[in-house]
């Protein structure tokens, strides 16, 4: 690592912060590597073999540290981590056999090339080439860490994760959340959390003093509480409607509560338009009964009065002939 002391500082600073990057990127490998699902044996050692690089990374940069700090006070000082070098070494080979042989590919195989680079007797044994071969071990690391952050991130969104299923749950238009007897939510989706705040101005911490809410009708100005085929419905200030419905789930012997809220806006919509036109329907049919009746009252009297005028016309006739028969 001496020959880095005849090298610009500006260059080490470069590389102080592309050994930063590295790290980082390197941790986010190990965060995506160790949050797939499901964990198996082989994926187990294809973590164990991440974690080695970051060590790994982590090492060099504590290398390149000790360059930096010493050509910033004029001290030469040696390399150090000799050792560990080396065990990081063998332990990355016997990690990167056990995933190649996993996995039926070659590619591990960079992380030994990448080790190995920096190992003691490579130091010796290159000179002044030492700091290029060390720096383009860093950008091994640091292409591999995007590389792999790209398809880990790719493979997290296809597969059934915990990631993916509340990306998926978040999706959903209908409010959702899962909790257990004692109120404590086990998940919950964004849309949920929307009605919480528009319903109690906050987002709950305990489904049961949240559901206690609902039920008693304790909301903001603007909602109100209704009932629709029996189920709760509360009217919202956007005037949007929405039904709570409340099961019981049993997972593992133990008890969960399903709390779903569902977007009944044009369904309420429909009922209140149905029950208007009921509401005209009933005046309607009462007019109708009424101008029945009336009308039945008018044919009586007119029939009554039709009758009345032939009883006068025959017995007028009849008195007018007798009459005349008297003459």
């Amino acid at each position: 690592m001496v020959e880095f002391y005849a090298w610009p500082k500006y260059l080490l600073i470069i590389i102080s912060v592309l050994f930063a990057i590295s790290v980082s990127t390197q941790g986010l490998v190990v965060f995506f590597s160790c949050y797939r699902h499901p964990l198996t044996p082989r994926r187990l050692w294809e973590d164990a073999l991440e974690i080695l690089v970051l060590v790994q990374i982590f090492c060099c940069s504590l290398l390149h540290g000790r360059v930096s700090m010493g050509n910033e006070f004029a001290m030469l000082t040696a390399s150090g981590f000799e050792n560990l070098r080396i065990i990081l070494f063998f332990i990355g080979l016997i990690l990167t056999l056990i995933v190649c042989w996993f996995n039926r590919i070659p590619y591990p195989l960079v992380v030994v090339f990448g080790c190995g680079l920096t190992l003691p007797v490579v130091e010796t044994w290159s000179g002044y080439l030492f700091p290029f071969l060390f720096c383009f071990a860093l950008f091994l690391w640091l292409l591999r860490g995007i590389h792999l952050n790209l398809l880990r991130t790719r493979e997290v969104k296809n597969s059934i994760s915990t990631w993916s299923i509340k990306n998926a749950v978040d999706q959903l238009p209908s409010g959702l959340m899962f909790y257990e007897s004692d109120g404590v939510i086990v998940l919950i989706n964004v849309q949920m959390q929307r009605l919480m705040q528009q319903l109690i101005g906050r987002v709950a911490r305990n489904a049961k003093q949240f559901y206690a809410a609902l039920i008693q009708g304790n909301c903001q100005p603007g909602c109100r509480k209704v009932e629709l085929e029996g189920q709760i419905v509360y009217l919202m200030s956007d005037d949007s409607a929405w039904m709570f419905h409340q099961s019981d789930l049993l997972h593992r012997r133990k008890r969960y509560v399903q709390l779903t809220a569902t977007d009944v806006t044009h369904r309420w919509v429909l009922t209140q338009e149905l029950n208007q036109k009921n509401v005209q329907l009933q005046q309607r049919s009462e007019e109708l009964k009424h101008i029945i009746d009336n009308a039945h009252d008018l044919s009586l009297t007119q029939e009554l009065q039709k009758t009345k005028t032939r009883i006068h016309d025959v017995l007028g006739a009849r008195l007018a002939i007798i009459l005349r028969m008297l003459r």
